[in-house]
């Protein structure tokens, strides 16, 4: 055999050994619980009850916080006006770790508010997929960290890392002075603006809060960062407003990223 075919067929016989290692480590990662049963014919407690809180605390691990104030929005037209609103609110800092993130005009909206922001003194951190948000270009991140901007990528890619490439984070956090939260399932592109019921408008549901719960969001930010490329140069002068004004919903927030 030639040298050259040789060459080639080891080339190809270690990189399937290499995806068949990734399929490996992708479906052995974990058990996940499809289904709750109960072990007798009691019937299941009604969400409105103490019991149900307690249960869902065990079965996800994460503690109920009483005294929040929650704002479901609906679509674009409802989210992002407040959104903008909010952002340009802040006085002490803004973080944000977002999936997908696309040029356009919405992310020019974004950029325009964190720069003026940050040139207020705000600090802005802004954790971003490497891969959901690629196509910001390099001309974009430019003008926010040269206004102050601290800009992280989630997870880049490494040739030695390939085998979890394909393990993204979709978290959406947003918290604004450590008072205010936003999680659903919006990102920056033109696609979410609108309705949701005309054509090209993507339909979302998200949600606005205050209260002792955005602390939790906070720090799903900061865990976030862990995996981000400069790890632990983003979890720095944050906000923790322990003043924020009690309401009579309970609400958690459990992490849910790759590994």
């Amino acid at each position: 055999m030639h040298p050259p075919l040789i060459a080639g067929l080891v080339l190809l016989g270690l990189l399937v050994l290499f995806f068949l290692f990734a399929g490996f480590g992708h479906l052995t990662r974990g058990t996940p619980i499809s289904h709750v049963r109960l072990l007798d014919d009691s019937p299941l407690p009604a969400v409105s009850t103490p019991t149900f809180r307690e249960l869902v605390q065990l079965a996800s691990g994460t503690g109920m916080s009483a005294g929040n104030a929650i704002e479901i929005l609906a679509n674009g037209d409802a989210t992002y006006p407040r959104l903008w609103e909010d952002l340009r609110g802040a006085r002490h800092s803004i973080t944000l770790h977002l999936y997908y993130c696309q040029p356009g005009q919405m992310a020019d909206k974004l950029k325009t508010i964190l720069v003026d922001r940050a040139r207020a003194g705000v600090k802005v951190l802004f954790l971003r997929d490497a891969f959901g948000s690629s196509k910001l270009t390099k001309e974009y991140t430019r003008e926010l960290t040269d206004a102050g901007v601290t800009v992280c990528d989630f997870r880049p890619t490494h040739w030695y890392e390939m085998h979890k490439a394909q393990s993204r984070s979709h978290i959406r956090v947003v918290v604004v002075d450590g008072r205010i939260a936003y999680t659903g399932g919006f990102g920056i592109d033109d696609k979410w603006y609108g309705d949701g019921r005309t054509k090209g408008s993507w339909r979302e549901t998200n949600v606005r809060f205050m209260g002792p719960a955005v602390a939790q969001r906070q720090a799903i930010f900061v865990a976030g960062t862990s995996r981000g490329e400069r790890r632990g140069a983003l979890p720095r002068s944050i906000s923790f407003d322990p003043a924020a004004p009690a309401r009579a919903f309970p609400s958690a927030w459990s992490r849910s990223a790759p590994r």
